[in-house]
């Protein structure tokens, strides 16, 4: 069925195994201003093989993610990652500066239960611009945040976030920021070095 809402399916991508997430920027939500067009508030979906394993097989739509906080212009689904039963989605344009939000499958290893939000991912010392959520990755308990626009000693001169779980293995623990990373010039070879752009882990 057409969804209207949809304007940037395909905004960002991931993968693992049987379950994709696909995300569009640019999702339009119900309810956020009414009266207001809200726009670019965005979401991610979920999908799955309908039958598991079988590479021949189609996928169907699963879930719908959206923040717990959505708001116009946040740009929720700028950046994806999955490892088995956790998602996150990077929203640069939540204030202040970018968010990224973890979400967990509320029955690990099933693929077709229902999914939680269980934190917000923001820097420690968060600025407007910053773009954190710009990209990240997910290995385990550790999570990796990028934000090219942070302002260290030069302009948009970039950094990257560290995060970890409370719990090691615990799906519905919170996360904490252990470290922020920044190149090794400390962006004194001027601006626009855009550190964090991309990441992995």
């Amino acid at each position: 069925k057409y969804d209207n809402r949809i304007r940037s399916f395909g905004s960002s991508v991931a993968i693992s195994g049987d379950t994709i997430v696909v995300g569009d920027v640019s999702y339009e939500l119900e309810g956020i201003k009414p009266g207001y067009t809200n726009t670019n508030i965005g979401a991610a979906f979920i999908f799955i093989r309908d039958a598991l394993g079988d590479l021949t097989a189609s996928w169907s739509q699963h879930a719908r993610l959206s923040a717990s906080d959505a708001a116009t212009q946040d740009l929720f689904g700028s950046s994806l990652a999955i490892s088995e039963d956790t998602v996150v989605v990077g929203a640069i344009g939540n204030k202040v500066g970018g968010s990224a939000y973890v979400f967990t499958r509320d029955i690990p290893g099933n693929l077709t239960a229902s999914w939680t939000q269980r934190d917000k991912l923001r820097a420690s010392d968060a600025e407007s611009r910053d773009k954190f959520g710009g990209s990240l990755d997910i290995g385990g308990d550790t999570i990796v945040v990028g934000a090219w626009g942070t302002d260290n000693e030069g302009y948009n001169t970039g950094s990257a976030y560290v995060f970890t779980r409370n719990i090691p293995g615990s799906l519905t623990e919170g996360w904490t920021q252990r470290d922020t990373l920044i190149a090794s010039n400390g962006g004194r070879s001027g601006f626009d070095n855009y550190f964090g752009k991309s990441v992995a882990i």
